[in-house]
């Protein structure tokens, strides 16, 4: 037997709560691509920016 599922969240997901945690996190994910790509950030620049343990004035 098949099932069918709206969407790929839904088929991971056991609760609705878990479906919208999943597309929150994935458009966010989405969006730091995004900004990383039209950046032109080095996969170095991105660590360094990323980093919780630096400052902006380091």
């Amino acid at each position: 037997m098949v099932r069918s599922f709206k969407s790929v969240w839904d088929a991971l997901a056991d609760a609705p709560e878990q479906v919208a945690s999943l597309r929150a996190r994935s458009a966010l994910m989405q969006q730091i691509t995004e900004v990383i790509e039209t950046s032109g950030w080095t996969r170095m620049e991105v660590g360094t920016k990323c980093d919780s343990h630096t400052t902006a004035d380091e």
